[in-house]
């Protein structure tokens, strides 16, 4: 695949640049744009978001490794991200791991054998009344239990079949898997099409040079 924007693409990137203050505060959802596009940020995607906002390729790496969400490295098409932060924790987020281990055959930061899922721990997603919480894609599964994850995977596996290798990935809606007893996907608001926060190291960056530091 070629390391270049369609015309269309590109015209979505004025649109998000047209947004902010400054160009390079357009970096996480342009990042966003190119891990859809090619699955995820190999060091020629992130050259490519550089010479596009003109920022440093180091400046676009800072971000993509401080991230979570951005992937250096093709990935299974489902990651299933679990928080075990505090709140989840203290609501049966261990016991939960444990049952997704054992149900996929793999520890955390591993994907299954054929490629379709893989474990992740996360940090808080902001779902702490509501635990325990995973993310697939950019959906919220919360109150979750054993029996929950145990109706949910199956779907999530027919799903991915339609994706045709393709993977889901982090601000895109994940599948639809019909409803899961006693458990509904929320989808964050920000996902629903405002706009991004300028990522941080941006952000500082642009303080300091302005003499704010």
């Amino acid at each position: 695949m070629p390391f270049e924007w369609t015309e269309e693409e590109a015209r979505e990137i004025a649109r998000l640049v047209a947004q902010y203050p400054k160009k390079d505060f357009a970096l996480l959802p342009v990042l966003h744009l190119a891990q859809k596009k090619f699955g995820h940020l190999s060091p020629d995607a992130q050259i490519l978001v550089a010479d596009t906002l003109a920022v440093p390729p180091t400046r676009v790496r800072e971000v993509v490794t401080f991230y979570e969400m951005f992937h250096e490295h093709a990935g299974a098409q489902v990651h299933l991200e679990l928080c075990t932060n505090i709140s989840c924790h203290l609501l049966g987020a261990d016991a939960l791991m444990d049952h997704l281990k054992r149900r996929l055959g793999v520890e955390v930061g591993h994907q299954t054998e054929d490629g379709v899922f893989e474990l992740v721990e996360t940090e808080c997603l902001a779902s702490c009344g509501s635990g325990p919480c995973m993310k697939v894609g950019n959906d919220y599964y919360e109150h979750l239990t054993p029996e929950a994850i145990d109706t949910l995977l199956p779907r999530l596996r027919e799903a991915a079949k339609k994706l045709n290798g393709r993977n889901y990935y982090e601000g895109e809606r994940g599948p639809h898997v019909g409803p899961v007893p006693g458990v509904a996907p929320r989808r964050p608001a920000a996902a629903e099409g405002a706009p991004a926060s300028p990522d941080p190291i941006s952000a500082i960056s642009a303080s300091k040079s302005d003499g704010h530091a």
